[in-house]
């Protein structure tokens, strides 16, 4: 079972006339970084010092896992799990001050924000938002933080995510799905499919080979990740990086790569050949992925934005999903902004 229990009330209530007054600030170790993402009960795996460090491993060393620690006199903590990028990709210059440096939380088009285990209130989160003013900051939204959501933060830029909460009776799964989806599972199964979850270098080359297929069909895909992103998620050994991929007669026709922590799990990255889409591979591949959910405990099922995507909005509610902001926001401190100034004078001359 993966559900946290509620954190401990550590926290002193606030009058009104007592606003949470940020105490300390500095950058937060491993352990406390950790401890920081496995004690809260919202925080999702793009939390995580792991996904920190597969992005790392992507970027080359251009992005460096790094972490905010914030200390309120009230004695709560939070932590911002975040990578860092040098402004203009000067690492000597960029690494001699704060405002030199980008901090991004998180990386990916993924969920970042402050993670605690002490019951943060919205007042909390405004006082953090002000702490991070000298910061270049991009940071999106934690749709499962509902006191971030509560705090009236000036957000730069609006998206959703989709979201199921999921029954603890693997039997109540299927009552908030559309009739179709439910026809579509039943007709996959009585086609043969199956659903495997991937553990081998096969699986994973597998996985490329119908994500190539994928990328082949898309008119000017916005990102398009190389064999490395996903050689460095096939060698984590957490358990919480899952590829699943649903087969016919022996061969991969759709995947997932799904992110576990806490009470969450996220679809992060999908896949599917289209030769057999007539099968309907890709709405049997979630349903068996969100049944073994239940299984294992996990309250909910998070299928990500959707790019403003219509028909794959719609797909996700027919799953009963429901929509949740992931707004985010970029901040750029004075001197960064000086510093593209200065830039762009000098491409002009």
């Amino acid at each position: 079972m993966r559900i946290h229990s509620e954190s401990s009330l550590s926290v002193k209530a606030h009058t009104a006339d007592r606003q949470p007054v940020v105490s300390g600030w500095r950058q937060a170790t491993d352990q406390e970084w950790d401890r920081a993402v496995d004690g809260c009960a919202h925080a999702t795996f793009f939390h995580t010092r792991e996904w920190a460090e597969i992005w790392q491993q992507y970027s080359g060393g251009t992005l460096t896992p790094a972490a905010w620690l914030a200390t309120f006199e009230d004695g709560a903590t939070a932590v911002l799990p975040a990578n860092e990028k040098t402004v203009l990709d000067l690492p000597r210059v960029g690494r001699l001050s704060p405002q030199l440096r980008t901090v991004m939380s998180a990386h990916g088009s993924t969920y970042g924000g402050w993670v605690s285990p002490d019951p943060l209130t919205p007042a909390h989160h405004r006082a953090l938002w002000e702490r991070t003013r000298p910061l270049n900051l991009a940071m999106t939204q934690n749709p499962f933080d509902e006191a971030v959501a509560a705090a009236g933060l000036p957000w730069t830029r609006h998206d959703t995510t989709h979201v199921v909460t999921l029954p603890t009776d693997p039997a109540e799964l299927r009552r908030g799905w559309s009739r179709g989806h439910v026809s579509a599972v039943n007709k996959a199964g009585r086609a043969g499919l199956t659903v495997v979850e991937g553990r081998s270098e096969t699986h994973w080359r597998a996985y490329l080979r119908i994500y190539a297929l994928s990328v082949a069909r898309w008119d000017n895909p916005i990102v398009v990740h190389r064999d490395e992103l996903f050689r460095a998620l096939a060698g984590s050994r957490s358990g919480k990086v899952r590829l699943w991929l649903a087969e016919h007669e022996g061969a991969a026709v759709a995947g997932a790569i799904c992110l576990y922590q806490g009470s969450a799990v996220a679809y992060w990255h999908g896949a599917l050949d289209a030769a057999h889409q007539e099968l309907r591979p890709a709405t049997f591949l979630h349903a068996h992925v969100m049944r073994r959910a239940v299984e294992d405990g996990y309250r909910w099922y998070d299928f990500g934005p959707s790019g403003g995507q219509d028909g794959v909005m719609q797909f996700k509610q027919r799953f009963g999903a429901e929509e949740r902001d992931v707004n985010s926001v970029v901040h750029h401190a004075p001197l960064k902004r000086r510093l593209h100034q200065v830039r762009g004078a000098l491409k002009r001359a």
